[in-house]
């Protein structure tokens, strides 16, 4: 529910337990409305019109004359371990609507504090280095959504937007959660559902407005990451991105120092101050070309994407294609982190007796920079972009020191595994790949009109005869984030 004329978008919410109250009525709150830009609560929709006449949402809050902007108050229901920035001393609790909270800067203040000498203007806080004020963004329509037209840069020295893509079906309720977050603590235009968003038209604004130094936060999994880098293809700025890992493998994350999951108690600051200090890495990206003969005897191209992580023949790619036929049989499945790798699990056991991709040596030839390469008696090859595979396991790690492995050096290695039991092997710590080799292209031959699964990304399906071609494509700009935390201060 919305109201265009105060600005508030209203989100039912349940709020047993919480202590909250009424920014309207001050009655206790159990259920009822939040907004999500502000955080103003209300317990019904009349208790919502009444307090949209009083206090209005910070996407429609004005600067004055000379650009400042007042503090934007919000009343009560602040959370017991925050401290007034005027004395420093605990605000919240209690029983009742009491003490304030800008949404801006959000800094919290004591109302008998707001009695004091306080400026009445804000600014920003922490937030000022990362997130448009209000009035800075001028938008337009794109479909049913309003999308990010132009902007005004602030004054701040060392302004970096940032931009959030979010997958908000990822990680159970997570993603839901972490887009909240983010709608709260930057201009909620900066903010994109990837779900719902057309990402050409909402990000079409950075191509228009190349003197802006934007950074994106890509929050969910490997797959979701691989479609924006697809997309951010057909814009001439491709701005460096951070991991926000909501999937279930998140290797790609764990390379970049992201971490290997989150859940929705994230400290939104934190995570913001380390994307805006993180470091630039380059990323390779491989072309994938699958050719097949016509009936003519021409060989035509009848699949064409690209790779940032991996891709994988064999078994490995069967157990991913029992994973997503499943999950799109069962839709509850993509946003449960838990059901996803139960059916890893499941999957992976029922091949230990199937093995369904027996004898793949025998049904494929690989040539590695145009030379020919013999193969032991194998289930899967993986060619590998990064240091993960398989959610966190380093398959290269002992191969480390004679053939060093980097992420922005125009060679992908390759490693085999015999069986889905050996990829257990592998997660656990007990076993080592069959290293194969390093290259700059690849080329594998399907024999005998075999029919084989194979996996891009996490995107896998069935394959028949054809011709597999992978080359470098080019870079992207990802963002690395430092081993040491930064400092996160309000001052």
């Amino acid at each position: 529910m919305s109201c265009s004329i105060s600005g508030h978008y209203w989100t039912r919410v349940d709020f047993v337990d919480r202590g909250f109250f009424c920014a309207s009525c001050k009655n206790h709150l159990v259920s009822g409305y939040e907004c999500d830009f502000c955080t103003l609560k209300v317990d019904e929709v009349a208790c919502a019109r009444t307090i949209g006449q009083k206090i209005t949402c910070k996407g429609v809050q004005k600067p004055d004359d000379e650009g400042r902007y007042q503090h934007h108050w919000i009343p009560g229901n602040i959370d017991s371990d925050q401290f007034c920035f005027i004395c420093d001393e605990l605000c919240g609790g209690g029983v009742s609507l009491r003490d304030y909270s800008c949404c801006l800067c959000w800094r919290v203040i004591h109302s008998a504090c707001m009695k004091k000498n306080v400026s009445e203007y804000c600014d920003f806080g922490p937030y000022r280095f990362f997130t448009f004020p209000p009035d800075n963004v001028y938008t337009r329509r794109a479909g049913k959504r309003m999308v990010i037209e132009q902007v005004t840069l602030p004054g701040q020295e060392g302004f970096k937007p940032i931009v959030a893509l979010i997958n908000t079906v990822c990680g159970s309720c997570t993603g839901k959660i972490v887009y909240r977050s983010f709608l709260r603590h930057l201009h909620p235009k900066q903010v994109i559902d990837v779900q719902k968003d057309n990402l050409k038209s909402a990000l079409q604004w950075i191509d228009d407005n190349p003197k802006v130094d934007v950074r994106l936060v890509v929050a969910g999994g490997d797959g979701t990451i691989s479609n924006v880098l697809e997309t951010l293809e057909e814009f001439q700025r491709k701005p460096p991105m951070a991991v926000l890992p909501l999937g279930t493998g998140n290797d790609l994350s764990r390379v970049l120092g992201w971490g290997s999951g989150t859940n929705g108690d994230l400290d939104i600051l934190q995570y913001l101050n380390d994307v805006y200090a993180a470091d630039l890495q380059k990323l390779d990206r491989w072309k994938i070309m699958i050719k097949s003969k016509n009936q003519f005897g021409r060989r035509t191209v009848i699949k064409n994407m690209k790779m940032s992580n991996y891709v994988s023949i064999g078994v490995d790619a069967s157990v991913t294609l029992g994973m997503q036929q499943t999950r799109r049989s069962i839709p509850r499945a993509w946003s449960s982190r838990f059901l996803n790798k139960f059916l890893f699990f499941s999957f992976g056991t029922k091949d230990v007796f199937t093995r369904t991709c027996k004898g793949l040596s025998d049904k494929i030839s690989l040539y590695l920079d145009d030379q020919l390469v013999e193969l032991p008696d194998i289930e899967g090859i993986v060619f590998l972009n990064i240091q993960c595979w398989g959610a966190g396991v380093q398959p290269w790690k002992n191969a480390e020191e004679e053939r060093p492995q980097r992420l922005d050096d125009g060679v992908f290695e390759v490693f085999a595994v015999t069986s889905s039991f050996h990829i257990a092997q592998l997660q656990v710590g007990l076993s080592s790949p069959v290293f194969i080799g390093q290259a700059r292209k690849a080329v594998v031959v399907t024999k005998n009109g075999s029919v084989l699964p194979m996996q891009c990304d996490g995107e896998a399906w069935m394959q028949s005869r054809c011709e597999f071609h992978l080359s470098h494509h080019g870079e992207s700009h990802m963002l690395r984030k430092l081993e040491s935390p930064t400092q996160k201060t309000f001052f």
